[in-house]
């Protein structure tokens, strides 16, 4: 279950706001263009947007000498002011690395603008539906920027590793399992590995630090790791984010000095991944997400255990973390991992994922395969008792959209864009669900004097019943 590398030909107006996000690796990815400008539609929007791929190709890869007929072809005022457009984006850049914010968010909305004026030249009624672009795009475009070259000068420097692997999933899914084996293999496991407990035996393989940066950033942002509601609009672009990024950078290269494929775990990443957009998004890295899937079930029993969680909170939790991380990744190379194909075929799962990364490692993968036991399971779906009947009316919906979820996630068989409008539809269903109904069992956990007779917790919440039935 692997994300394909190319993305349809977008239109006009999904380029430009590409290029306001910054984001190379996606623009670069659009490999649905024809060889040749003949054999191009005659729409000059549609030629305009192969021909802004490929300027943005170029930029990035100067070596690439491969022709460009799309900018090539272009009437020359258009293709003047791309270039025009282009050598903004040059200057913007030149001006972070002078600290000149004001003058790079200048020079920002020049490239912007600038490509408007081509496809304005080429179409004049494209000024009706093309991006109307704002003070707001260009001080989002120059953030990302900054981003991306501070990683720049960051690889440049041999700090961190150009490959790196996010493993992501809900809490209590797999994911330290699926990292630990990945860090046998050969893969790097960070120098500050959050200690083993009775909670996972065999080890987090999870970053002390990177866990304290990315709870800190959760709080700064009104949430937690048991937040359900959305976070802020826009904070991906905010100074707070702009901190983490920075931080982050630094430590990945204390606690990854040397590597040469690093495995970046935690479960947060399924809702601050984004935040990490202008790297992933930079065409510098080649970083492959990983994506374990447990059933929501057994993901809602164990925290309730660990934490206290009632089942009806937990199944939230998992319902957000899941859409988060599958909607963000589509455009990125990733693989989706059912829970139980790990702990019933490592090896194999191990070797899907070397074929992913593309990487030497993995020369230890049949010591690393033995390090997945079926022992690590102490929830099974299987054994369960359940009475739908003694849930709320919100949890019923919420459990069946979380199995309906669970059975699209880990259908090996499904294509991607099937896969896709599946969980878009399912998304939109748990967004009608009213979430204040929700937020009192999730905000606290369950008490722990509840009725010996009916299991509901005497607070009188009526979703707490759920825990007996569950259990």
């Amino acid at each position: 279950m692997t994300a394909p590398s190319c993305a349809p030909q977008p239109s006009l107006t999904e380029v430009f706001n590409l290029c306001a996000e910054a984001r190379w690796h996606s623009l670069n990815g659009c490999g649905g263009f024809p060889a040749t400008a003949d054999s191009f539609a005659s729409s000059p929007g549609a030629h305009l947007a192969a021909a802004v791929v490929e300027r943005s190709r170029q930029r990035l890869h100067r070596h690439d000498t491969s022709a460009t007929p799309h900018l090539d072809g272009l009437p020359r005022e258009p293709r003047l002011w791309l270039e025009i457009g282009f050598r903004h984006l040059a200057l913007a850049e030149e001006r972070i690395l002078l600290e000149m914010e004001p003058e790079a968010r200048g020079h920002s909305m020049a490239f912007l603008q600038s490509l408007r004026s081509a496809a304005l030249l080429l179409e004049p009624e494209s000024d009706r539906w093309l991006p109307a672009f704002s003070a707001r795009h260009a001080d989002v475009l120059a953030v990302r920027l900054r981003a991306q070259l501070r990683l720049a000068r960051t690889l440049q420097a041999g700090r961190v590793a150009e490959r790196m692997i996010f493993v992501l999933g809900m809490h209590r899914s797999g994911t330290s399992a699926l990292a630990g084996m990945l860090c046998v293999a050969g893969y790097d496991a960070p120098r500050d590995q959050m200690p083993a407990d009775d909670n996972n035996p065999k080890g987090y393989w999870e970053s002390m630090g990177l866990y304290g940066f990315n709870d800190e950033l959760l709080e700064k942002l009104g949430s937690s790791w048991q937040g359900i509601e959305p976070l802020p609009n826009g904070w991906e672009d905010g100074d707070s984010a702009a901190s983490w990024r920075d931080r982050l950078l630094d430590h990945f290269g204390e606690v990854f000095a040397g590597s040469r494929c690093p495995v970046i775990k935690d479960p947060r990443f399924c809702i601050l991944l984004p935040g990490l957009a202008p790297w992933l998004d930079s065409d510098l890295l080649q970083c492959s997400v990983l994506i374990p899937v447990r059933h929501p079930l057994e993901v809602a029993n164990s925290l309730r255990t660990r934490d206290g969680l009632v089942i009806p909170a937990g199944i939230q939790l998992w319902l957000a973390h899941l859409f988060a991380a599958e909607r963000f990744t589509r455009r990125y190379r990733r693989c989706l991992i059912s829970f139980d194909e790990l702990l019933a075929q490592p090896a194999a799962v191990l070797q899907r994922v070397i074929a992913l990364v593309g990487s030497g490692e993995g020369e230890g993968s049949a010591e690393a395969s033995g390090f997945v036991e079926q022992g690590l399971r102490h929830q099974d779906v299987r054994g369960l008792a359940r009475d739908p009947g003694a849930l709320a009316a919100t949890a019923r919906t919420a459990l069946t959209i979380a199995e309906s979820l669970y059975q699209v996630l880990t259908n090996a068989d499904l294509a991607e864009r099937a896969r896709w409008a599946m969980v878009d539809r399912l998304h939109s269903q748990w967004l009608t669900l009213p979430l204040t109904q929700l937020l009192p069992s999730s905000a606290q956990p369950e008490t722990e004097t509840r009725s010996a007779d009916s299991g509901v917790d005497r607070s009188g919440d009526a979703e707490s019943a759920s825990v007996a039935v569950l259990s």
